[in-house]
């Protein structure tokens, strides 16, 4: 029997190796009973699981039971019923990487050309050597190991990796991203098999039809690159080779397990010779996608997208130091009451300090915040100071809070901590759900209002009025007010329609006992027109600019 340690003074990479054959399920085929017997003793002490066959009809049925958990194959030439490089055959039909080690008793040269025709890995004589039979083992898993990072499994296409690297040893390139709309579908109607079945089948139809012109890379789940071989065609040519090979994807179709399967296609096309064709692409993909537009050409030049993730780049380092360095801080608008004008509350308004004492509305770096996951650890600083104002001042305050912050785990369980810890300050905080952000899940919105008003908070919807607004949303939140769009607000003394919209609004809230508030109030004109209507609450530069908290009258 093999002594392991003696393989692990090889040192540590074998050691690697070998942990990583502990997590394998090898299918192994031998009809000699004694060499069976002792080599799936020893296997079973390398490997995870070994399934263990007498010939290869047996081993080709285990196979097809266990495809998606057999990692290797080890098996004899000479057996009954179906000789292993039949059955290897078969099984390389199947699953064309799957590490395959052969061992026989006959040095064949027709046997060796015959494994090498069927891609076998290894081809270990008898009688066998333990240790080279555990050293075939790690070298076939190595292998396969780094294939898969430029040979793609299912697809038998170049990976994203091998595409990045023909990428940096090109002068120029012409690159075509070829995109499957609403593949998720498939696998949501069909199953995860029957999508797999559908990008192998692609993946064919691809080679058949641009073979020798375009070299193919599938870089994502359902995204694949076509890397021009021929760069002196016209790019009209090119768009007229895409468009006819979608007519036939989406009349011809394929069938994958008596399914049949139609797709429908996206192409953009791009040029580079900086490297950063790819990034272009997948960024114009997304735009082809929203506008419905089956192939575009797109120029970088047009897009000014260098700067612009220098822009995000730079924006993200800012923001994280900022954010650590807690530098953004909160104004104050003063929300009256309509009829007495007198301040009954504060809007909180985040605001940046930056290092050379300007101060940055929400508008420069909002968008790149929540791209980049950001948003919520600002609203916790933004949060924290406000706290510290309404201890401070013995005022009222509302906080916005986003959609992006009722799915964030982390601050929901920040607000719940910090409310806690701050009783007294907490019954005077109220927050402002974002309505100009799509609320899709009411019942996560229901469930953060219920948990905050058990420290004494009311919840309003901002910007009520345009965006996704709906009155059901009123009425299923419960919420206690509801601040109406500024631009409903704007110019509604000179527009019947928008008075009536927001006279609508203000009626059907009372009669549901809601608030109700008008901001960005900005003349006497529009003041009085909203105090005509009855709103309960204004807000605008009318009333008050925005204030540091050192111009406030303490409550």
């Amino acid at each position: 029997m093999i002594r392991l340690n003696s393989l692990l003074d090889r040192g540590m990479l074998v050691k690697m190796e070998i942990e990583k054959l502990k997590e394998t399920t090898i299918l192994y085929c031998e009809d000699e009973t004694e060499l069976h017997n002792v080599t799936v003793s020893l296997l079973s002490r390398i490997a995870k699981t070994v399934l263990a066959a007498r010939d290869g009809e047996e081993g080709l049925r285990l196979y097809r039971e266990h495809q998606h958990e057999i990692d290797m194959v080890i098996t004899d030439i000479g057996m009954p019923k179906m000789n292993g490089l039949e059955m290897t055959r078969q099984i390389k039909e199947m699953t064309p990487f799957i590490p395959v080690i052969v061992t026989t008793a006959y040095s064949s040269t027709d046997h060796l050309f015959e494994a090498i025709d069927i891609h076998v890995d290894k081809y270990v004589l008898k009688p066998l050597d333990t240790r080279k039979l555990v050293e075939a083992m790690i070298q076939s898993l190595v292998y396969h190991e780094l294939r898969s990072l430029y040979r793609d499994p299912l697809t038998g296409l170049l990976t994203r990796n091998a595409l990045l690297s023909d990428l940096k040893q090109a002068q120029s390139n012409r690159l075509v991203l070829v995109g499957i709309k609403d593949f998720a579908h498939i696998n949501d109607l069909y199953g995860d098999g029957v999508g797999e079945g559908v990008l192998s089948e692609f993946a064919k139809k691809l080679q058949e039809v641009f073979s020798g012109t375009f070299e193919m890379y599938r870089i994502g789940f359902d995204s694949f690159i076509l890397s021009d071989l021929q760069m002196d065609r016209t790019s009209e040519s090119i768009q007229h080779q895409m468009e006819v090979f979608a007519e036939q994807s989406r009349s011809e179709g394929m069938v994958v397990d008596e399914i049949p399967v139609y797709l429908a296609l996206t192409f953009v096309m791009g040029y580079s010779d900086n490297g950063h064709t790819l990034y272009y692409l997948q960024r114009a993909m997304q735009r082809a996608d929203a506008d419905h537009v089956q192939f575009i050409e797109y120029n970088p030049k047009h897009n000014g997208s260098i700067s612009n993730r220098e822009s995000n780049i730079w924006w993200t380092k800012e923001l994280d130091s900022a954010i650590e360095h807690k530098r953004f801080k909160p104004f104050f608008q003063p929300i009256v009451d309509t009829q007495t004008l007198e301040t009954y509350k504060y809007e909180s308004l985040m605001r940046y300090h930056r290092a050379d004492g300007k101060l940055l509305e929400p508008s420069a770096f909002l968008e790149i915040a929540k791209k980049t996951n950001l948003y919520s650890r600002i609203m916790r600083v933004v949060l924290s100071k406000v706290i510290e104002v309404v201890h401070k001042k013995k005022i009222r305050a509302a906080v916005n809070i986003s959609y992006v912050d009722l799915i964030n785990h982390e601050t929901m369980a920040f607000i719940d901590q910090i409310l806690r810890e701050h009783p007294e300050e907490a019954a005077s905080i109220e927050f402002e759900i974002l309505e100009s952000e799509k609320i899709d899940n009411y019942d996560l919105a229901g469930d953060f209002i219920r948990s905050v008003r058990r420290y004494g908070c009311q919840v309003g919807i901002d910007d009520f009025g345009t965006g996704y607004s709906n009155f059901g949303m009123i009425e299923a939140l419960n919420v206690d007010y509801v601040k109406i769009n500024g631009l409903l607000i704007q110019g509604i003394h000179e527009s019947d329609r928008q008075a009536l919209i927001v006279e609508t609004i203000h009626t059907f809230c009372r009669k549901l006992g809601i608030k109700t508030v008008a901001e960005m109030v900005s003349c006497e004109e529009e003041y009085l027109a909203v105090k005509r209507i009855g709103i309960d609450w204004t807000q605008g530069w009318y009333i008050s600019r925005e204030i540091d908290c050192t111009e406030m009258v303490d409550g």
